[in-house]
């Protein structure tokens, strides 16, 4: 085979292999519109299908994740944690189970509806 022609097949191969255990790349979370968490608590209904980044303190209860925009708020946002891989669901379980010290967190999701609800689904997360 042409050296040329074997560098096309490579090239790809090595793209796909080699980002598999690694953070996303910044040019990937800008395309997450950034959010203040009370905009998006006042404007939850209207963002469906919007990807959106938002920072606040998180929170496992159980299966649940919320965040918060205050370490002692209660007003808080389901977060929708199924589609992060194994390694960033753990990782929220080891670092934000304290009910006294909840973890910084910026999620970057989209806001879906199931149920005739919207959710905050995360895609990624960042603590």
């Amino acid at each position: 085979m042409h050296k040329t022609k074997m560098l096309f097949l490579i090239i790809p191969i090595i793209a796909i292999l080699g980002g598999c255990d690694k953070a996303p790349a910044p040019a990937m979370q800008s395309d997450y519109s950034s959010m203040d968490f009370d905009d998006l608590k006042n404007s939850f209904d209207l963002l469906q299908g919007v990807k959106l980044e938002v920072s606040g303190f998180g929170l496992l209860i159980g299966n649940a994740f919320v965040i918060s925009k205050e370490m002692s708020s209660w007003t808080s946002i389901y977060v929708d944690t199924e589609s992060l891989s194994g390694n960033e669901r753990k990782l929220i379980a080891e670092k934000c189970s304290d009910r006294k010290n909840r973890c910084n967190i910026t999620i970057y999701g989209t806001i879906e509806r199931v149920n005739k609800k919207n959710k905050l689904v995360a895609n990624k997360i960042k603590l």
